[in-house]
């Protein structure tokens, strides 16, 4: 365990029963698999996390959010952990959260079965919850939610469709493929196909070359980036956030959020 993590807790207590604020500072932080947290979906928004991620598998005709394939009839489905409870939080609640539909809280929701069979089960919730929706396209708008699609991609639906409700995430060799598709708005990776540094002392200046290669390419197409598996120290937060990476993928939720209200104060300066 982080030797830092028991302060870092403290401090975040501190923080939220001491220091109160009206509304939690937005942090550029990916809540990874949210629905296992104690309080899935308020937990992140109650730190500012503005990415959140939702396994979901197609199982007789509903969107069960599991990470594994085991006993899906009695897991939530996408609909009363996600869907309904920010439709309520976005009509009445949303300045609580600090929520703002010029950058919109991203739910991406990772598709475990069949791209094309789940997404067309997810297309009636799309329309059920489109007035908090970001619309692309024909009749584009901004929404409080932008519904981002992983995992098992429903790719030949989503990119050929003059109005979307969802977007997509690839990983880089996939995005470079299609590097003028607008249907694909996030580039996803595995860390460890690409760095070996652990997220101590300095990252191999090969490596930082690298990263800033990659980032680049990602902003040049118009996508945002993110890695996965990555390394959870404030020195791999840092240095990532400096050098543009748009979501840290994070586990320790309370950890980050506490590292990026000091760095949020450092860079203010």
């Amino acid at each position: 365990m982080n030797p830092l993590k028991p302060l870092l807790l403290a401090i975040v207590w501190y923080i939220q029963t001491v220091c109160v604020t009206a509304q939690p500072l937005p942090l550029p932080g990916h809540s990874h698999n949210d629905y296992n947290r104690q309080k899935p979906l308020i937990g992140a928004l109650e730190l500012g996390y503005r990415s959140i991620e939702v396994d979901v598998f197609l199982h007789k005709g509903q969107l069960r959010v599991s990470h594994d394939p085991f006993g899906l009839d009695k897991k939530p489905t996408l609909e009363e952990l996600y869907l309904a409870p920010l439709l309520q939080i976005t009509q009445t609640e949303a300045a609580t959260y600090g929520l703002d539909s010029t950058k919109p809280l991203v739910i991406m929701i990772d598709f475990k079965t069949d791209g094309e069979e789940t997404y067309a089960a997810l297309k009636p919730y799309l329309n059920k919850y489109k007035q908090m929706l970001s619309v692309a396209g024909n009749g584009a708008k901004q929404g409080y939610v932008h519904i981002l699609i992983s995992g098992n991609k429903p790719y030949n639906s989503v990119a050929k469709e003059t109005s979307r409700l969802v977007s997509l995430d690839y990983k880089f060799d996939f995005c470079r493929e299609h590097a003028t598709d607008g249907s694909i708005t996030r580039a996803s990776d595995n860390y460890k196909n690409y760095f070996t540094w652990k997220g101590e002392g300095e990252m191999p200046w090969q490596e930082k070359i690298m990263l800033a290669e990659l980032i680049n390419l990602a902003h040049t197409e118009g996508r945002q980036i993110r890695f996965w598996d990555m390394p959870e120290t404030p020195e791999t937060w840092q240095l990532f956030l400096d050098m543009g990476v748009d979501w840290i993928h994070v586990d320790d939720i309370e950890s980050f959020q506490v590292f990026y209200s000091i760095y949020k104060k450092t860079e203010d300066r």
